[in-house]
């Protein structure tokens, strides 16, 4: 299993590395970069395409993990695997049609952000345009959050509907607005991965494990060429996208176990716990200013972590480790009893109350990178 894991990873981390080049060259033929000016620093207008090369790959490498299954298993062709891989296969088959309608999603969210990219949607657009998305996600995949309402009837599964709405929105959110410095959002997007992927493959979710290992591999090959100083960015397409699949992800995922402690609900937002603070800051700083939550600034903590003397790849690994240490936290609640399991709840919240002190102790810096609806 973990050899079809590996293999996976480099087919979709080579992809990626080989794209980025094509999706920058062609982003510069078709004016899709982004312009200096306004809150913006980097020197020189620089392709938008990201995006466009992470999806690629991602399509490709489960594309070509589908094909090879459904060949496979229909005689056409007989893959020299191990017998630990082999009896994965029929489980492919069975995860195809699900496979599908969170790819089809994923291509609308990509095709939202890039003409965001290209016309400016504007906040309240692009968000109507995610719920719709995760909308038919409901609609057509049964895709949604249980809540543990099943029993309540039409008002449980209004609940249930409404929580998957709002919760795929947030991420996505989320990561949009982190992508306003060179390698900040498809590193987070990269550590959380590790750390879902841990989980996914405690409790044995083979099917979102190999979600997490596609998306991890493409947004580690996509960093080569994002990290500062960037040759290209994600631009909304590609930001959006990584946000929906982590949110898409973490509702496909079954995080309480029997075995487990009750503290494993809160996995998602104790990984996600970076984002999610910076997202609810910024939007807090604008709406006590009397803004509009909107409205771009360099309020977010990489720009007040430039603000303190860091550089822009040091703010960057500030983020990384961050996100990696509230990763380790929510994976070792799988380690623990459930007396243990509130000492570590409690030491991620002491974790952000640290960064919310050190954040308030920097001042607004320069930004660096493309934009979100927020941050610009």
């Amino acid at each position: 299993m973990i050899l079809a894991y590996a293999v996976t990873f480099l087919a979709a981390f080579l992809l990626t590395v080989a794209l980025v080049p094509l999706a920058r060259a062609g982003a510069r033929r078709a004016g899709l970069v982004d312009v200096p000016g306004g809150r913006k620093a980097h020197a020189a207008p620089t392709p938008l395409g990201g995006g466009l090369a992470i999806a690629a790959a991602i399509l490709l490498t489960l594309g070509g993990v589908v094909a090879a299954a459904w060949a496979d298993q229909r005689g056409l062709v007989r893959l020299p695997l191990p017998a630990g891989v082999r009896v994965l296969l029929p489980g492919v088959l069975v995860q195809a049609p699900r496979l599908l309608i969170v790819l089809g999603g994923g291509v609308a969210i990509l095709g939202l952000g890039l003409l965001d990219d290209l016309r400016d949607l504007g906040p309240r657009g692009k968000l109507i345009g995610q719920l719709i998305v995760a909308g038919a996600l409901v609609a057509f995949g049964d895709i949604r959050l249980s809540l543990f309402t099943e029993g309540e009837g039409a008002l449980g599964y209004a609940v249930s509907v409404a929580a998957t709405l709002l919760w795929i929105a947030a991420v996505t959110n989320a990561f949009n607005l982190l992508d306003h410095l060179d390698g900040v959002c498809a590193g987070v997007a990269a550590v959380s991965g590790l750390a879902f992927l841990a989980v996914a493959l405690q409790t044995g979710q083979l099917f979102i494990a190999g979600l997490l290992v596609v998306l991890v591999a493409s947004c580690a090959g996509f960093l080569i060429y994002n990290f500062h100083p960037a040759s290209i960015f994600l631009g909304d397409a590609g930001s959006q996208l990584i946000g929906y699949l982590l949110g898409v992800t973490t509702v496909l995922f079954t995080f309480y176990r029997a075995p487990y402690p009750a503290f494993s609900y809160f996995v998602p937002a104790i990984v996600l716990a970076v984002p999610f603070y910076d997202m609810l800051r910024v939007v807090g700083i604008r709406l006590a200013e009397g803004r509009s939550p909107f409205q771009g600034d360099r309020n977010h903590l990489s720009h007040r972590l430039l603000g303190l003397g860091f550089s822009v790849r040091q703010s960057a690994g500030v983020i990384y480790l961050l996100t990696a240490l509230t990763g380790l936290a929510a994976v070792l609640l799988y380690h623990v009893a459930a007396a243990p399991s509130v000492l570590v709840v409690a030491l991620v919240v002491v974790l952000l109350v640290l960064v919310g002190i050190l954040d308030s102790r920097g001042r607004p810096g320069p930004g660096n990178g493309g934009g979100g609806p927020v941050p610009g």
